[in-house]
């Protein structure tokens, strides 16, 4: 048999090319997929930082304040308050108003449309919707779409309505739909109706008590002699349709051996307070949907030196002790377990409604504790962080920085 020649054998056509071509094809499609897959993965397990949003209707801000969806700052150099909307979309705009009776409230609360504030021992209600929103509709102007804010004016003082409460006001909070204040004679609780109340409120609770705090967002407490009283909406607990001549809130836990308490964390069975350097723990019985009466007797927790700060996002109970932020497992008699440590630099913020936020590696973390947790870019260390009703905002730098989930 003749022996092919190179040529002959160069000349023979390959017949493995589509199968080669095919297979190139292929894994170049693969290679695609596995990166555009592990992006998608990296990005459910929020593994790149989200950026955060700065609000650009003031800069060298030195303190915030939340009201709603109502964010204020006091201004370096400049008196009164400037609160602003947050702006909707990809390109928000905000409206931005000067407060010029406010120049350090203790506290800020809505109830929209109405802004409240407690300051020098008074407090102070007004309408913000009206003047900061009055026939602004939806179409702005291209010079307002690249400034980035609409100024509309100054709230005087005779736009706002001090709330007739004997004494003076020691504390102000929103407690589920009312406001809360306590004064000299205790506790009032007030709702808003715009058909009946105006900007004084319909008060629908009153308690003797000298302390205010709220608790899991469902429980107002005060101290009372050596316990702690806790109350509740009993509507919550009532199936169907309830009785029209249900309180508006009713005892729900009394707490025996509670004295001074700074802070207050309740989970689905445990509820533990921060008093006098140290934390206390109960375990709950008659939480979740009974209407039962909680008597609960406080336990000192050992194995904590130094607690300064006590919060429960949820389910889960922590303290903050010395760099060390302890788990207490209510399903273990409150047993401590470390569940990280706070490094030099990092910081724990934790007064912001269910979640909490530590500060590590130049991000602000969303509840660690969770699988996956959210990371946020805020360019810099926060000296605040703060809860609006849609958004969380951090006050670094002089400027407040802004993000939603």
């Amino acid at each position: 048999m003749r022996a092919r020649t190179r040529a002959s054998v160069d000349a023979f056509p390959d017949r493995l090319a589509p199968v080669k071509r095919g297979a190139k094809i292929a894994l170049a499609i693969g290679a695609v997929v596995l990166l555009g897959g592990g992006l998608f993965f990296a990005n459910e397990a929020n593994v790149f930082p989200r950026s955060a949003r700065p609000v650009r209707s003031f800069t060298r801000a030195e303190k915030i304040w939340a009201a709603g969806d109502y964010i204020c700052a006091r201004i370096e150099g400049q008196n009164g308050l400037r609160c602003a909307t947050r702006g909707m979309g990809r390109e928000p705009v905000e409206n931005a108003i000067a407060i010029s009776f406010l120049s350090n409230p203790t506290a800020m609360i809505a109830d929209p449309p109405y802004v409240c504030a407690l300051e020098r021992g008074e407090l102070w209600c007004w309408n913000m919707a009206t003047p900061i929103l009055a026939g602004l509709g939806l179409m702005y102007s291209q010079e307002q779409k690249s400034t980035g804010t609409i100024d509309h004016g100054t709230l005087r003082e005779n736009a706002a309505v001090r709330v007739p409460l004997p004494g003076t006001v020691h504390g102000l909070v929103k407690f589920q739909s009312a406001l809360c204040a306590l004064a000299d004679d205790g506790i009032t609780c007030m709702k808003y109706d715009a058909t009946k109340s105006g900007l004084t409120g319909e008060k629908i609770f009153t308690h003797k008590g000298k302390t205010m705090v709220v608790a899991a967002g469902d429980l107002l407490c005060t101290e009372e002699a050596d316990a702690l009283q806790c109350f509740a909406d009993p509507k919550r607990y009532v199936a169907g349709t309830p009785p029209a001549d249900m309180p508006p809130l009713a005892m729900k836990v009394r707490v025996a051996g509670a004295k001074d308490v700074t802070a207050i964390a309740a989970s689905y069975g445990g509820f533990c307070t921060l008093s006098g350097g140290a934390v206390a723990c109960a375990k709950r019985v008659n939480s979740g949907s009974s209407p039962a009466l909680e008597e609960l007797q406080l336990t000192r927790v050992d194995g904590l030196k130094t607690p300064t700060k006590l919060w429960s996002p949820g389910l889960d109970i922590f303290v903050l002790d010395g760099d060390r932020i302890i788990e207490l497992d209510d399903r273990a008699g409150f047993a401590v377990k470390v569940w990280g440590t706070v490094a030099p630099g990092e910081e724990v913020h934790a007064d912001t409604r269910y979640d909490w936020f530590l500060y590590r590696s130049g991000n602000l973390v969303r509840s660690p504790n969770r699988p996956w947790p959210i990371k946020y870019g805020i360019g810099g260390k926060p000296s605040q962080v703060i809860s609006l009703d849609m958004d969380t905002c951090a006050l670094v730098d002089g400027r407040a920085m802004c993000f939603g989930y």
